[in-house]
């Protein structure tokens, strides 16, 4: 809920998750959660990024056979299912 003990001594302050829904009209923003988990969508008011940003392991092509595609597509799962669970804890 972006409100824990230590949220007040982060800046920009953490979002509250549960409430993606609500602020897009009522239906869950799964792409655009995605690809800001990915690093495609950039948000601004975050600055530098303090986290990897993925994004580029996404965008190998198909027909390259590699380690890199392999974990590429671990990663992936775990942000589909990092997503999901976001999805099941929408305010309703």
């Amino acid at each position: 809920m972006g409100d824990g003990t230590l949220s007040r001594s982060v800046h920009p302050e953490p979002a509250n998750l549960t409430k993606l829904s609500a602020n897009n009209g009522g239906s869950f923003p799964f792409w655009h959660a995605y690809r800001t988990i990915d690093g495609r969508h950039q948000v601004p008011r975050h600055g530098t990024r303090d986290m990897p940003v993925f994004g580029i392991w996404f965008r190998i092509p198909d027909d390259e056979v590699s380690i890199e595609t392999e974990w590429a597509d671990q990663v992936r799962g775990r942000i589909w299912q990092l997503l999901s669970y976001l999805e099941s804890i929408q305010e309703r």
